[in-house]
């Protein structure tokens, strides 16, 4: 298709200037398409921030899960090797860096347990029922557990008269 002139006769057939017949709606569609690319442009920006946002939140998530995870699991190795006073310290830091997380109340209640401070084990047990009511995510099954380790522990503490 040639180009039209603003002064040249409208291709519609009128008998108008283009300028002032179908150049108007021309300019208009034509702005309303960029106007409607720019904004597709815009979203896909935006869809794409959110993105790596997400993505970048995930991968943090997922390096302190992993961190959790390899903490949790060093201070039950140490309790399983008698080494009490640096599980407690990594107990600390669970409870201090994670406190979303049952992990330090877990450990600190196996830890001693494993001392052989059954009441202090047996309140930390509470607290950990206590937590899985407050927070998602906890089975019913898990809750079990934590109620037969207190019921072990609770029958092995003499009756005082």
């Amino acid at each position: 298709m040639t180009k039209i002139g603003r002064n040249d006769p409208c291709r519609c057939g009128s008998g108008k200037k283009y300028k002032r017949c179908c150049m108007l709606v021309e300019d208009a569609e034509a702005a309303e398409r960029a106007r409607a690319a720019a904004e597709r442009e815009a979203s896909r920006v935006l869809e794409n921030a959110s993105f790596n946002a997400r993505r970048r939140a995930y991968a943090t998530l997922a390096t302190e899960l992993d961190e959790l995870d390899q903490l949790s699991n060093r201070a039950i190795d140490l309790i399983h090797t008698g080494h009490f006073d640096e599980a407690e310290a990594l107990c600390d830091r669970l409870q201090r860096d994670y406190p979303d997380a049952i992990d330090g109340l877990d450990r600190r209640a196996r830890l001693y347990e494993a001392r052989g401070d059954h009441p202090r084990a047996i309140e930390l047990y509470r607290q950990m029922l206590v937590f899985t009511r407050e927070h998602n995510g906890f089975e019913d099954e898990f809750r079990d557990w934590i109620r037969q380790r207190l019921e072990r522990l609770v029958s092995m503490i003499p009756a005082t008269p």
